[in-house]
């Protein structure tokens, strides 16, 4: 595994949420580029708007935050990218 530890699973619908335990906003961002480049090279598609395509919003939790307060930042940042619009 590339990045032990890490879970990908649909949150709702659409939604994919990844969990990088022990890594840096840093990293979270870097595996983030990773993924859109991923994306980009995807063969073109009529049926799909590639700038529509994919949003990333990262957060990280923090010591004392609950469950509840990390899903809020999570859902607000994938919020945030999708309303700036590309990726």
């Amino acid at each position: 595994m590339r990045y032990p530890g890490s879970l990908l699973a649909r949150y709702h619908r659409s939604d994919f949420a990844v969990l990088l335990p022990h890594r840096t906003l840093k990293e979270a961002e870097s595996i983030a580029g990773q993924l859109l480049k991923a994306v980009d090279a995807l063969p073109a598609n009529k049926m799909l708007d590639r700038d529509d395509m994919v949003h990333i919003g990262i957060c990280a939790w923090r010591s004392g935050q609950s469950t509840g307060q990390v899903m809020e930042h999570a859902e607000a940042a994938a919020r945030n990218a999708a309303l700036q619009g590309g990726k």
